[in-house]
């Protein structure tokens, strides 16, 4: 079996990575509201996030650094 045959072999055998879809809920809202959006999606077989963050007690400016900072430790695409 050349090398291509091989490669094409291990991928296919290699467990498929779901897409990640991170949910982020609005102002004066929760995590909770986007639970049944994420149940739909895992449903559809994408993997789900749900990022939480303080929307009226921290600003924007807070939220958004926080925000990235999670993204740069825990979401590697």
């Amino acid at each position: 079996m050349d090398i291509v045959m091989q490669q094409k072999d291990m991928a296919q055998k290699a467990p498929k990575r779901k897409n990640l879809v991170i949910l982020i809920h609005g102002l004066h809202q929760t995590t909770w509201m986007m639970r049944p959006l994420a149940k739909r999606l895992q449903a559809q077989g994408f993997a789900t996030h749900q990022y939480s963050y303080r929307s009226m007690r921290d600003g924007i400016k807070t939220n958004s650094q926080r925000l990235h900072e999670w993204l740069s430790a825990n979401h590697n695409p």
